[in-house]
Order: structure tokens, then C-alpha cells, then sequence
């Protein structure tokens, strides 16, 4: 009679040794590269996360990699030296310079209405800005530098811009610093009436001592080589200052002292002189 259970157990002890040695040919020839595979994998890894982290402090400090070669166009009134300090990047790393940062902080400044910046390898930045010129001078507390949009540039003048027109007659008592937009109704009208007559050549802005607009129906005009005050009114400015200049090589010697000269009619010049009688009525010519 045969020993099943025996047998049984003998088959069984032969398959788990087969079993053995199976596995520990699988796990020291196939997995070795398996392992090897895995460290591999986890030092690439931190070698790129330690170039992601600490590069802009580290490799990228590289001194041909500072931004040294600067290059600023399209500046008349701020020097290229005040562009490059205002922006802060001078010195800077060439690949970590913020240029949106640097653009804002330009553009916080009231001499510049905008301003593009670019980056060109290996080191070179370039600074184009687009500046607000000088148009006039308005009369607050003292006297302020504004550009044709109305912007404050300076609250300090120097003599190289006292020859600029000089815009009163609105609050003078308003608080406004460098930088602001002055937002009134009679500034718009002088600076208005000082662009026609600048664009159409009428009178070189150079000769306009000053426009008063605290009418701004009215705005009167005092101008160099021309006797008293001229009433403009509105409208039609190119016609009015030819029978100014008709007025001014014809009569200008027949009334040497003139209160003011008004151009506000069709057609007709009014002159009121200096201590009429009648102050109500002038000539007409």
C-alpha cells in the first residue's frame, strides 16, 4: 500500500525548494538594475531642484551675467545715469532682473509716460522711454512745471523754464504734488488754447507771457511786444490773432498805453486804453 501522505509532503518540500531558489535569482540579478535605476532617478531629481532652488542665488551670480551694459534711448530731460537708477537693475543679475518690476518703478516717475524695456543676451538691457515735455507753467502756491496732459513734473523751476507761459486763474489753494493730474476745466482751456496756437504757428508760445482762464469763455492772453491785455474768447483763434497783428503794425503807436485789446467780435477790434474817462467804451477799429 502506498504512503500518499508521505509522498504528498516530500513533492511538497521539493516545490518550495524550487520556490527558494527562484527567488533569490530574481532579486540578485533583475532587481540590481531596478535599484540602480531608482538612486539614479532620486539624484537627478535633487540636482534639478537644487538648480531650481538656489540658481538665481548661486550659478546665476556669475559676474559676465550682470546687467552692465545698460543701454537708455529716447530721455531729453532725465539724464541716462537717473533712468538707470530709478530702474534698479544696474548691477543686477542679467537673468533675474524683474523688467515688469523695473518698468513700474520708471514709470512712478512724472518725467516718463511709458517706457519698454527688453532683454538681449548675453548682458544687455535696453531702456526706451517715451518722456513728458515741459508745455507750461501754472500758478498754485507757487509756481509748477506741467506737460500738456496737465501732469505736474516739478514744483521746483529752474531759469531754463521760466521762458514757458505761465496758466493762472483757477485755485491756487489746491494741494498737489509731483506726479498728479491736475483735472479742471479752466487749466484744459489754457492748455487748449496754447496748443492751437502753437500748432497753427499763430504766436511762438515763447512770446506769451501769460493766459489767464479764471473765465474760460474768456481766456485773456498777455504777450511780448504787444500792449495790455488780449481778450480771446473762443473759437476761431487763427482770425483773431490776424487782426492782432493787423492792430499791432498799424496802431500800436497811436495808443502806446492799452488796457486791453478785445478780439472777441466779428469782424472789429475793440482797445480801451489806460485811464479813459469812459471806462465802459473803447475804440473800435
Amino acid at each position: 500500500m502506498k504512503d500518499y501522505k508521505r509522498t504528498r509532503i516530500r513533492n511538497k518540500r521539493q516545490k518550495k525548494g524550487r520556490a527558494e531558489r527562484r527567488n533569490i535569482n530574481f532579486f540578485s540579478i533583475k532587481n540590481k538594475t531596478f535599484i540602480y535605476s531608482i538612486i539614479v532617478l532620486v539624484f537627478v531629481s535633487a540636482s534639478a531642484f537644487y538648480v531650481w532652488k538656489y540658481a538665481p542665488w548661486g550659478l546665476f551670480r556669475i559676474e559676465f551675467l550682470k546687467a552692465k551694459n545698460i543701454k537708455v534711448s529716447g530721455n531729453r530731460s532725465l539724464s541716462e545715469d537717473e533712468i538707470k537708477k530709478i530702474s534698479g537693475i544696474e548691477g543686477k543679475n542679467f537673468l533675474a532682473v524683474n523688467l515688469e518690476e523695473a518698468a513700474s518703478m520708471l514709470v512712478g516717475n512724472p518725467w516718463i509716460r511709458g517706457v519698454d524695456m527688453r532683454r538681449r543676451f548675453p548682458n544687455k538691457i535696453s531702456i526706451a522711454v517715451n518722456e513728458r515735455s515741459p508745455f507750461a507753467l501754472i500758478k498754485l502756491d507757487n509756481l509748477n512745471l506741467i506737460d500738456e496732459e496737465g501732469v505736474i513734473l516739478s514744483r521746483t523751476i529752474g531759469t531754463e523754464k521760466k521762458e514757458l507761459p505761465v496758466i493762472s486763474g483757477f485755485n491756487e489753494n489746491i494741494s498737489m504734488k509731483e506726479g498728479d493730474k491736475i483735472s479742471s476745466l479752466n487749466l484744459k482751456t489754457g492748455i487748449e488754447t496754447l496748443k492751437e496756437i502753437q500748432g497753427k504757428g499763430l504766436i511762438p508760445v515763447s512770446d506769451i507771457s501769460t493766459i489767464d482762464v479764471k473765465d474760460p469763455s474768456n481766456p485773456v492772453l498777455t504777450v511780448k511786444n504787444y500792449p495790455g491785455q488780449i481778450y480771446l474768447g473762443v473759437g476761431n483763434l487763427d482770425e483773431k490773432i490776424k487782426k492782432l497783428k493787423a492792430f499791432s503794425s498799424n496802431k500800436k503807436e497811436a495808443f502806446p498805453l492799452v488796457s486791453y485789446i478785445d478780439l472777441r467780435f466779428k469782424n472789429r477790434v475793440i482797445v480801451m486804453p489806460i485811464k479813459r474817462a469812459d471806462k465802459n467804451k473803447g475804440d473800435i477799429l
